[in-house]
Order: C-alpha cells, then structure tokens, then sequence
C-alpha cells in the first residue's frame, strides 16, 4: 500500500529517504518507548531499593511539610481574622458598652543622677 510504513524500503529508496519520510512516526513511537522502558526501570530500582526511597520519602515531605507550613504559612490562608457576627445579646435586654479608652501621656524617663565614683585604693 502506498503511503503506509512497513518498516523497509522500496526498490530504490536510500535510508536518508526512507527516514524523511518515516522519521517523525519513528521518532514518537521511540520517545514513547523509551520513556515505558524508562519508567520500569525506575520503579524497578524503587522496588529494589526500598531502604533508601522509604526515608528518602519521609524526609522530602518534612521537607515540604516545613517549607509549607513554616516559611510560606499556608496555613494562615485558612484562618478567619474578620467576625461576621452580631454582639451578645442578653436577657436582661442590657446592651454591652465598649470600654472608655482614655489617652495615656507618654511617659517621660526620668533624668538619671550622675553619682560620683570613688576610685578604689590602690
């Protein structure tokens, strides 16, 4: 059939127009095998090395867990600062009055007292 790729060329062909031709499907079919051989190797070598991927794995997700939670404070996405609820209502229909807040003066050091020091005998 004319257009379809059997794998060998035509009477006539080189290998540099066999590979113009074919060479992008040749191309994917490979990436796509060798990323499958790639990948059984690598859960091979985890099946085989067990003692070093098992703490490997508890160390990189502390890792991540601190990185998370201790530098970037994902968990304060969740926390809710604003109350979006009314005051307390009581039976005695008494309603709840802020505190005055009074303004306090800033208070001034006092002046320390310069005592002389008697230099000791000698």
């Amino acid at each position: 059939m004319p257009g379809t790729f059997s794998g060998r060329r035509r009477h006539g062909e080189n290998a540099s127009q066999t590979n113009r031709k074919h060479g992008d499907v040749q191309a994917t079919v490979a990436s796509s095998l060798t990323t499958v051989i790639s990948m059984k190797s690598m859960w091979n070598w985890i099946r085989n090395n067990l003692k070093v991927v098992i703490p490997g794995a508890i160390v990189g997700l502390g890792v991540l867990a601190f990185l998370a939670f201790g530098v970037f404070g994902v968990h304060t996405k969740f926390i809710d600062d604003k109350v979006s609820e009314d005051g307390p209502v009581f039976a005695s229909g008494a309603i709840e009055v802020p505190a005055p807040v009074e303004d306090v003066p800033a208070e001034v050091p006092a002046p320390v007292e310069e005592v002389p020091v008697e230099e000791a005998p000698v």
